[in-house]
């Protein structure tokens, strides 16, 4: 029986080719694997926001929780996402990827241990946030003649 730990998805896919192609036996894919999960050796959770305080929240978003729900919601973001490669996760996790890694400064590095994810897969999980985004709302940047961008209602 194949035994796999948790890696990142691009070790997790090399090491597996790997092993297909006869390069590395079943023990040394084991090895390899537990390795390079215990280097990471992060959290496998989501960030919890439910006991961050309100400061942390606005520093590492630039919202407020009841400003992120609501966010969520408007934004028409689904309650559950299952990426590309099979990662599922929340809606709410989503939009805590894509608001952390627009607030400056911000790398997938730094941001690894606050969501308990690899750089992989937070990667996919901003680009999908992103692209959502832009397919849902992208048409509101067609042109930026909107009477909510007039220079009345700007200074209001």
């Amino acid at each position: 029986m194949l035994l796999l730990i948790p890696i990142s998805i691009m070790d997790h896919e090399m090491l597996l080719t790997a092993y297909g192609l006869g390069i590395i036996d079943e023990e040394e894919l084991i090895i390899c694997a537990a390795s390079s999960a215990e280097e990471r050796n992060l959290p496998r959770t989501t960030v919890d926001l439910d006991n961050m305080t309100l400061k942390q929240c606005r520093e590492n978003f630039r919202f407020e929780m009841d400003n992120l729900e609501r966010l969520c919601t408007v934004l028409r973001i689904p309650d559950t996402v299952t990426l590309g490669n099979g990662i599922k996760c929340s809606g709410m996790e989503i939009l805590c990827v894509v608001l952390r890694r627009l607030a400056y400064p911000s790398r997938l590095c730094d941001i690894e241990e606050l969501h308990g994810k690899e750089e992989t897969a937070l990667s996919r999980m901003f680009n999908y946030g992103i692209q959502y985004i832009h397919d849902q709302f992208g048409h509101l940047l067609d042109t930026l003649d909107h009477p909510w961008l007039d220079n009345n209602k700007l200074r209001e």
